[in-house]
């Protein structure tokens, strides 16, 4: 009997007390602690079946991966967000606190001949009757004293203070900068949406190989166990034959040493059983599992369509994010080729003090020299998109040799299914008659313990057959985006449940 159905036959034992149990508690003492109450209902909730569904939701809160992958997608959307008002004008508010000292010559030559014209011609003006001696003596004197002073004064100007002023600058024209640097900020939030979908998408495929492989070291360990069951009543069965004297002793040791055998494997089972259940623990976070609920399963007529898969694989997160990344490139190539242009800006600036100074215009600029090949920036981001491009088509090609692959081990396992229920049932009849034989006398130990070896060999090749075939499927819907229609499988009429 499997471990679900054991639990539903003591859900059925215990329900009826339990609920007399509530009854009494309720009428009897009425004064007891809710929480008390509570502890009775969570004791009998503690065995609840965990699904697959249930495994998907602990694991989208929980992964490290995943919360990782989340925390990139939304540092790329807000850093492309930052980028949107690029174009709008730049408005800064600027202070400066200075000292100015200012050292200049000033030439007197130029102003001591104009003095000199000047005196002479007032002189002459106001003395001109006066004898020509006199005229020229204060002429001579008037020159002479001019001619006492230095040619040029020495000058020192200090100024300080503080000079506040804003300062507007509106791009007009950047050869493409502005643009192409929004367009890289989008297409990488894009990008980063495609990879967190795809994140998920592996993730989920990772766990539906661990949890079915619980289930599969489960089927195993069943079947393991079963088999010693079996062997174990072939066993008391020849000590009985022995005493009544129809084997002998030798005989009845041939089954004990085949007992032991399949001992020795349903222990190593067991213990791969385990390991499986602590490799899904760990990635699920949890301290432990309770018992799984979502069986192993196989769908004997349905498959997905070749063509309609190969044609939802184009629109898979992870062909999103390759197409992006050419994107990317065809963006990189302008956002080089805008350095080789020039750029236009109006620029304005206001001071602000008791007589403000403003002025507005529009600047041109155009680098002429950076220290950079700019034509060799632009040859390698041509390369950088071939490699984009001859990458994509890499990893497509990687991707239908995968799926062509999962398609025929599913298809493979379809039909290996089938010829296994038909060798079962003539493995069940086998196991009967060698049975019978034997106890009987006309068969042998060798006879009963391989026809029971091969009934226990065919439980275990349908659970690893049908193992194989849940991670084919998987894989296809992993490549064609459709991971979350993985449970619908189970739901269908011809899913055969182990």
């Amino acid at each position: 009997m499997s471990i679900k159905c054991q639990l539903v036959a003591i859900d059925n034992i215990i329900k009826p007390c339990y609920d007399k149990i509530l009854n009494f508690v309720y009428f009897s003492t009425m004064k007891m602690p809710y929480f008390l109450l509570l502890g009775l209902l969570l004791v009998h909730q503690a065995d609840a079946d965990y699904s697959l569904l249930d495994a998907q939701k602990q694991l989208m809160s929980s992964s490290s991966a995943i919360q990782a992958s989340h925390a990139l997608y939304q540092a790329d959307v807000l850093q492309a967000e930052s980028l949107q008002k690029l174009h709008y004008p730049r408005i800064s508010l600027n202070a400066h606190a200075f000292a100015l000292q200012q050292n200049s010559s000033i030439p007197l030559d130029h102003i001591k001949e104009q003095t000199a014209q000047h005196i002479n011609t007032h002189f002459d003006h106001r003395f001109g009757s006066a004898p020509d001696g006199l005229l020229d003596a204060l002429h001579d004197s008037t020159q002479t004293a001019l001619d006492r002073l230095p040619d040029h004064q020495d000058v020192k100007l200090r100024h300080d203070g503080i000079t506040p002023n804003i300062t507007a600058t509106m791009p007009i024209y950047t050869g493409g900068l502005i643009s192409s640097s929004k367009n890289i900020a989008n297409l990488q939030a894009q990008r980063g949406k495609f990879g967190l979908q795809e994140r998920i998408s592996l993730a989920k495929l990772n766990l539906i190989r661990h949890y079915f492989n619980v289930q599969l070291q489960k089927q195993l360990t069943d079947t393991q166990q079963n088999m010693l069951s079996a062997m174990q009543l072939h066993v008391d069965n020849a000590y009985k034959l022995e005493q009544q004297g129809f084997i002998s002793r030798g005989q009845r040791m041939q089954f004990e040493v085949a007992r032991n055998q399949v001992q020795r494997l349903y222990q190593s089972t067991q213990n791969q059983h385990q390991n499986s259940i602590y490799e899904l623990a760990v990635l699920l976070g949890l301290p432990h599992i309770e018992p799984l609920s979502t069986p192993l399963f196989i769908n004997t007529q349905h498959r997905p369509n070749w063509q309609a898969l190969l044609k939802d694989s184009q629109n898979t997160p992870l062909n999103q994010k390759l197409k992006t990344d050419t994107q990317l490139a065809d963006e990189n190539i302008a956002l080089r080729q805008s350095t080789k242009k020039p750029k236009i800006a109006a620029v304005a600036r206001y001071t602000l003090d008791d007589k403000p100074d403003w002025f507005a215009g529009v600047a041109v600029s155009y680098n002429l020299f950076l220290g950079i090949d700019r034509d060799k920036q632009i040859e390698a981001a041509h390369l950088q998109k071939q490699a984009a491009q001859l990458g994509h088509e890499q990893v497509n090609e990687h991707i239908t040799t995968t799926m062509h692959t999962a398609y025929g081990e599913m298809v493979l396992a379809q039909k290996t299914h089938a010829l296994l229920q038909q060798n079962r049932q003539a493995a069940k009849e086998n196991l009967r008659i060698q049975t019978l034989s034997f106890q009987e006398g006309f068969g042998t130990v060798a006879g009963v313990v391989d026809a029971q070896s091969a009934l226990s060999q065919i439980d275990s090749e349908t659970a690893l057959n049908a193992y194989r075939y849940l991670l084919a499927l998987a894989t296809l819907l992993h490549y064609t985006g459709t991971i979350d229609d993985f449970d619908d499988y189970l739901s269908l009429d011809d899913a055969h449940k182990l």
